[in-house]
């Protein structure tokens, strides 16, 4: 993960995924219908950046501690965008938007290029994980853009957040309305609590909603209740 995501399109196709999110909880395969029909810029942008998985556009509190104005963090966002380096993840609405934020976040695209801004080190993280985060949720990110770019439906990517604060990391949508939501913990166990944006979601959509999965830095999949599941992020390559 440190030292980034880039895999070839053949490795992370959406067909190859796809099966091993499916297998994860009720066996419904309903992932598997989702995601299986399937020159270097100035140092200063990235430190504006480097808040990936931040609400974006809040660029006066991205720009804090680059030590830079808020009009001058939107310029280098958006040189990034362009270099195909960071990617905004719109907000998810589900056509029920008053009780949504529609703020997009910022993701890089590489997860070890985030760790080389944030200067993690796998020793460092040995004795402190809790820089962990903000990477490993960008890691999952590049693995699950590349798998919906390659799939055979259109597939939307988006984040979920409502206004008391109940988030999810990905809302994976497709043309026929089916809802995958994937939640990325860094912790090595799972609780209940932790279910607790994927448990909303799934009131709110109804039949619509295909499987919540947590991926999680631990060994086992886990069963959490009908269409909820915790699974290892090493499901994301196993073979």
């Amino acid at each position: 993960m440190l030292s980034g995501s880039h895999r070839s399109l053949e490795r992370a196709a959406a067909t190859r995924l796809a099966p091993r999110l499916s297998a994860v909880g009720d066996g419904t395969g309903c992932a598997r219908d989702i995601l299986g029909r399937a020159a270097r810029p100035p140092s200063r942008p990235f430190r504006a950046a480097r808040g990936a998985g931040w609400p974006a556009p809040n660029w006066s509190a991205l720009g804090n501690d680059a030590r830079l104005d808020g009009k001058t963090v939107e310029r280098y966002v958006r040189l990034l965008e362009q270099l195909y380096l960071v990617r905004r993840v719109p907000a998810w609405s589900g056509n029920q938007t008053q009780r949504l934020v529609s703020t997009p976040k910022l993701h890089f695209v590489d997860s070890g290029l985030l760790a080389t801004t944030l200067n993690l080190a796998t020793a460092q993280l040995a004795l402190d994980r809790s820089p962990l985060g903000s990477a490993l949720e960008s890691f999952v990110f590049g693995e699950l853009a590349k798998a919906t770019a390659v799939a055979d439906d259109e597939l939307m990517m988006s984040h979920y957040r409502d206004k008391d604060q109940v988030e999810v990391d990905f809302v994976i949508e497709n043309g026929a309305g089916l809802v995958l939501r994937i939640e990325v913990k860094a912790s090595s166990s799972v609780q209940a609590s932790d279910f607790r944006g994927l448990r909303r979601l799934k009131d709110r959509v109804g039949s619509r909603f295909a499987q919540g999965i947590v991926l999680y830095d631990g060994k086992h999949v886990l069963p959490f209740g009908e269409k909820l599941s915790a699974a290892p992020i090493s499901v994301l390559w196993a073979e």
